[in-house]
């Protein structure tokens, strides 16, 4: 698997923390800081009105996917 359905991060915390792994997780949330991207002009119909940036620039998006890949 890659991007969010990676265990990579899973795997080397548990690498790091081997003791103290389940009671970390437990107490802990990860915060996917990742990137919308734009839209552009040339092809603006091949985009969904409700699922695009309304402005390049303009602050946080929160993005969804129907299979929970980076949901």
């Amino acid at each position: 698997a890659q991007g969010a359905m990676s265990e990579f991060t899973q795997h080397t915390l548990r690498r790091m923390t081997r003791d103290d792994y389940e009671r970390s997780v437990s107490n802990s949330f990860l915060v996917s800081a990742d990137m919308a991207h734009g839209v552009h002009p040339n092809y603006s119909s091949l985009h969904d009105r409700d699922h695009r940036p309304s402005l390049l620039n303009g602050g946080v998006v929160v993005k969804t996917n129907c299979c929970n890949r980076y949901a």
